[in-house]
C-alpha cells in the first residue's frame, strides 16, 4: 500500500495517465449532466425599475393651516421612509392588485415552436405531473397545503419580485424575473406603478379636489378676461390676420423700394445729363450730340443735326473762295454756334422736364414707402403687444385646462391616485431585457467541467491509495527499504488445440 507523503509528481502523472478514459469519462459525464439541467431549466429574465422616494404632497398631510400661515417648515428624509416604502412594496396587498392586473397576461402558453423546445416543453409537463403525484399523500397527511390557482399565481408574482434600497440614496430598485421579458418588464413596471398608488392613496388629502374646483374657477375667469382683451384689441388695431397683413405689407415695401430706386436713378441721370449738356456748351465749341438715356422719352433733334451739317458743307465750300474773317465766313460761323446753343437749350429743356416728372415720381413713391413702413412699423408694435396678450391667453386656457382635467379626475376616482401628485415616482422605467440573468449557462458548465476533473482525479487517487501492488523495482525499494531480491514475469498461459 502507498504512502501519500511519499507519493511523487511522477506518480500523479502516472495516475492520470492510466485513467485517463475513465477521467475523460467522469469530465464529460459531469458535463453533459450540467448541460441538460441547463437544458431543461427555463431562462429567467429580471428587469428592473427604480422608484424616488422624496418629500412630496403626501408629506403636507394635515398642515395646511400652518402653510396658509407663512410658517417655515422643515422636513428631512428618514430611513423608516425607504423602509415603509420596502415594506407596502412586499406586501400580500400589493401583489395581490397587481395579479389583478396582469391576469390577462398571465394564461398559460401553448407549446412553442419548433423540435427541441416542443421536447423541453412537454418534457417540463410531464415533470410537473410527476411532481403533483409524488405531492398528493403529503396534501393527505397534512403536511403540504393545497393551493389554489391564483394562490400559485400570487407566490409565483411574489417569488419573483425583489426589492432593495440603493445605500446611501432614496431609491428602491425593483427588479422582477421571468421567463418572458417583455412580461418582466410589464410586472417590474405594474409593481411601481400600483406602489406609488397605493402610496398616494395612504397619504391622501381629501381637500385636494375643492382646491383644484377652486383653482378651476380662478383660471376660467382669466381666460375670459384675456379672450375679452384680445378681441378689443383686433377690432380696436383692425386686424384680422397681422401676419398675413404683414408679410402683403413686406412684399408692397420691397416692390415700392425698387420703384424709388429706379425713379432715383433715372432722376439723376436727367441731371447728369443736364450738367454735361451745359459744360459741353461753356467749354467747348464741338457740336453737341444728343445723349442716349435709358428709361426716358426720347426728344427727336435731327432737323438741327442735319441744319449743322448743311452749315459745315456750306462753311467747306466757302472756304476755298473767302478767308476765315470775311463776313460771309463770319456769317457762317455765327449761325452754327447759334444752332449750337439751340441745340443745347433744347436738350437742356428736355432734361428738366424729365427731372421734374421724375422728382414728382420720387416723392410721391417716397410718401408711399413712408406710409408703408409707418403702417410696417405699427404693425410690428402691434404684433409685441398681441403676442404678449396671446401668451396670457394661452397661459390661462393651459391653466384652466390643466386644473379642470385634475378636478374631473378627481371627481370620478380617487384623487391622488389619479392625478400622482407626490414625491414618490418612477425615474427609471423597466425595459425587457436582451440577455437572461439565469441560467448562467457557460459558468455552471464551467464548474461541472472543473468538478468533474476533480472528481474523476480524485477517484483515481484514492484508488491508487488503497492499491497494495507495487509497480517497479524502486517501489520496493522506497516503501519497504529493502533489496528486491528477484522478479518473477507474469507469463499469460497458452491453449495448445490437440
Amino acid at each position: 500500500m502507498r504512502q501519500l507523503s511519499r507519493i511523487s509528481l511522477r506518480d500523479i502523472l502516472y495516475i492520470m495517465f492510466r485513467d485517463k478514459n475513465r477521467i475523460t469519462l467522469i469530465t464529460l459525464f459531469a458535463i453533459l449532466a450540467s448541460y441538460s439541467y441547463v437544458i431543461v431549466q427555463s431562462s429567467i429574465y429580471v428587469a428592473q425599475g427604480e422608484v424616488l422616494v422624496s418629500v412630496g404632497k403626501e408629506k403636507l398631510v394635515g398642515i395646511e393651516s400652518y402653510i396658509s400661515s407663512s410658517n417655515n417648515i422643515l422636513f428631512q428624509e428618514r430611513g423608516q421612509d425607504i423602509n415603509n416604502a420596502l415594506e407596502m412594496l412586499k406586501s400580500q396587498k400589493l401583489a395581490s392588485d397587481v395579479l389583478g392586473r396582469l391576469r390577462p397576461m398571465l394564461q398559460p402558453p401553448g407549446p412553442p415552436e419548433g423540435f427541441f423546445k416542443t421536447i423541453k416543453y412537454y418534457v417540463k409537463a410531464t415533470f410537473s405531473t410527476v411532481k403533483g403525484w409524488l405531492y398528493e399523500p403529503l396534501y393527505w397527511l397534512g403536511f403540504k397545503y393545497r393551493l389554489s390557482d391564483d394562490e400559485k399565481l400570487l407566490q409565483a408574482l411574489g417569488s419573483s419580485l425583489a426589492v432593495e434600497a440603493l445605500e446611501d440614496t432614496t431609491i428602491i430598485r425593483v427588479s422582477f424575473g421571468w421567463t418572458d421579458p417583455e412580461f418582466a418588464a410589464l410586472a417590474a413596471n405594474t409593481f411601481a406603478d400600483e406602489f406609488i398608488s397605493k402610496y398616494i392613496q395612504v397619504h391622501r388629502n381629501l381637500q385636494s379636489e375643492s382646491f383644484y374646483r377652486e383653482q378651476t374657477s380662478t383660471y376660467q375667469i382669466a381666460l375670459d378676461n384675456a379672450e375679452t382683451e384680445l378681441s378689443k384689441f383686433r377690432v380696436n388695431a383692425s386686424i384680422a390676420n397681422i401676419e398675413l397683413e404683414k408679410e402683403i405689407l413686406l412684399k408692397s415695401i420691397s416692390e415700392t423700394g425698387a420703384k424709388h430706386r429706379d425713379s432715383t436713378l433715372r432722376l439723376e441721370e436727367n441731371r447728369s445729363l443736364k450738367n454735361s449738356v451745359a459744360h459741353a456748351l461753356k467749354d467747348s465749341k464741338e457740336w453737341i450730340q444728343t445723349p442716349a438715356s435709358s428709361g426716358n422719352a426720347s426728344t427727336d433733334l435731327s432737323e438741327l443735326d442735319r441744319q449743322y451739317l448743311a452749315l459745315i458743307g456750306k462753311r467747306v465750300d466757302l472756304a476755298n473762295i473767302h478767308t476765315a474773317q470775311s463776313h460771309e465766313m463770319l456769317q457762317i460761323e455765327d449761325s452754327i454756334k447759334a444752332l449750337r446753343e439751340q441745340k443745347a437749350k433744347n436738350l437742356v429743356a428736355f432734361f428738366s422736364l424729365n427731372m421734374v416728372s421724375k422728382l414728382q415720381e420720387v416723392n410721391f413713391l417716397k410718401k408711399q414707402l413712408d406710409e408703408k413702413q409707418k403702417r410696417l412699423n405699427l404693425l410690428t408694435r402691434k404684433t409685441g403687444q398681441l403676442d404678449e396678450l396671446q401668451r396670457l391667453r394661452n397661459i390661462a386656457e393651459e391653466n384652466y385646462l390643466t386644473y379642470s382635467k385634475k378636478a374631473e379626475e378627481l371627481r370620478v376616482s380617487d384623487a391622488l391616485d389619479r392625478r400622482k401628485i407626490s414625491g414618490i415616482r418612477l425615474i427609471t422605467k423597466a425595459v425587457p431585457p436582451i440577455k437572461p440573468s439565469y441560467p448562467r449557462r457557460t459558468l455552471i458548465v464551467s464548474l461541472a467541467a472543473f468538478f468533474g476533473l476533480f472528481l474523476g482525479i480524485g477517484f483515481s487517487a484514492i484508488t491508487e491509495y488503497f492499491n497494495q501492488t507495487f509497480r517497479e523495482t524502486q517501489d520496493v525499494e522506497r516503501i519497504l527499504g529493502t533489496q528486491l531480491l528477484m522478479m518473477i514475469p507474469k507469463i499469460e498461459a497458452s491453449h495448445d488445440k490437440s
